[in-house]
């Protein structure tokens, strides 16, 4: 079942008004930016393997210069960060944010 590995349960609810939640806890409002939300949703979708943070980039931001668009994703990134931490400092990262690629962590987040 979700959420029995180290770290916590999340559950977006996509359809109607987007839910967010991480063992129970609503941290819907706590995300600031719809792309924000739109990256974590794609992220969990498509969760089975890591994503080039290019393509992501270009993704949710196609009007934007590509240094521009970067700079967007990283800041959704560390908003999303803030967010989704689980409270411990020994607790792993809920997403697994490399130079090139990004993915949620299989270790905290995961779906049956």
């Amino acid at each position: 079942m979700a959420g029995e590995k180290n770290g916590g349960h999340l559950h977006l609810a996509l359809l109607g008004t987007p839910v967010v939640k991480v063992d129970g806890r609503d941290l819907t409002k706590r995300i600031p930016r719809k792309k924000s939300l739109v990256l974590l949703a794609y992220l969990a979708m498509e969760h089975s393997r890591p994503h080039l943070r290019k393509d992501l980039a270009f993704l949710l931001w196609p009007d934007l210069p590509e240094d521009r668009a970067d700079h967007s994703l990283r800041q959704s990134l560390y908003s999303l960060r803030k967010v989704l931490d689980l409270g411990s400092p020994d607790a792993p990262s809920p997403l697994l944010v490399e130079r090139l690629s990004v993915r949620l962590n299989p270790d905290v987040f995961f779906t049956t």
